[in-house]
């Protein structure tokens, strides 16, 4: 069974997602559950480095709860992106993202505030060799999913 789907990255560009075998949690618009679920949540995953390992505490620090804009939460959120992390090992950067399937990802730099982010951070993030068209973070492609392989006994 192919657990991967195209679909629409939150900054811009193709992607293969993975489908979690649980459902969304529909959210009202300030953010609180609404107690309705539907839906198939998504997972994707994106690489990025830092251009310096010397900035790696100071990424870290704009990253921190508090630091980053209540603009761009709102953002990501209004994007249907309904968790995220980003994980740092060396100069290498991954961002866990999940979305819902009835919801789309595809803008999540909505205000001012968001691009004024994205401007900030532009200083301590070296796109892959692979990145193309002006792309940040590249997609990472799901090769191996145990729930895709059998169980025996």
């Amino acid at each position: 069974m192919d657990r991967r789907s195209g679909g629409k990255h939150p900054y811009g560009h193709g992607c293969h997602t993975g489908k979690l075998p649980h459902h969304c949690g529909f959210r009202n618009g300030d953010g609180t559950p609404t107690g309705r679920r539907g839906g198939t949540r998504m997972r994707q995953v994106y690489l990025l480095d830092l251009r310096d390992k010397d900035m790696a505490a100071e990424y870290e620090d704009w990253h921190r709860p508090g630091r980053v804009p209540d603009g761009v939460l709102d953002d990501i959120r209004d994007a249907g992106i309904e968790a995220m992390q980003i994980f740092r090992c060396g100069e290498r950067l991954v961002m866990v993202s999940e979305t819902c399937d009835d919801r789309t990802a595809s803008n999540r730099i909505g205000s001012q505030a968001s691009r004024d982010w994205e401007a900030r951070m532009d200083r301590f993030q070296k796109p892959l060799p692979l990145a193309t068209g002006g792309e940040k973070w590249a997609e990472a492609a799901k090769i191996f999913d145990l729930q895709d392989h059998r169980t025996s006994g």
